[in-house]
């Protein structure tokens, strides 16, 4: 799916460290591609014993989804900007969370929200 480069290759053009997983740096289009990939290799595979076999298929269905990007006229996944590292990611999100409970708290504005209303109700 990344034409032919390997991880190392793909960790060196977008400058992740090497010791990164490169799933954990991709964005929503990419993580999209990958399991587009993925799901059609499972679809495939089913009954395949052999691992030449089973390696081809997972390279064909690579080449698809390059073909169907390309197609469509998008970003090849090599050529995407790496994202923060998730665990980042979350860290900040986390911190926020946090920081918007404890304002919450010190206004006392407690109000339920109308997503929460909806929610708790019972249809």
């Amino acid at each position: 799916m990344y034409g032919g480069l390997g991880m190392g290759e793909i960790k060196q053009k977008k400058n992740i460290p090497a010791k990164e997983s490169i799933l954990d740096r991709a964005g929503r289009a990419e993580l999209a591609a990958n399991d587009f990939r993925i799901t059609q290799t499972e679809e495939k595979l089913a009954g395949v014993t052999g691992e030449g076999q089973a390696t081809t298929i997972h390279r064909s269905a690579g080449r698809e989804v390059r073909k169907a990007i390309e197609n469509i006229g998008g970003t090849m996944p090599e050529d995407l900007p790496p994202e923060p590292h998730i665990k980042h990611l979350l860290k900040n999100k986390k911190s926020a969370k946090n920081s918007c409970s404890k304002t919450r708290m010190k206004t006392g504005n407690e109000k339920p929200t109308r997503l929460w209303l909806m929610s708790s109700s019972t249809f």
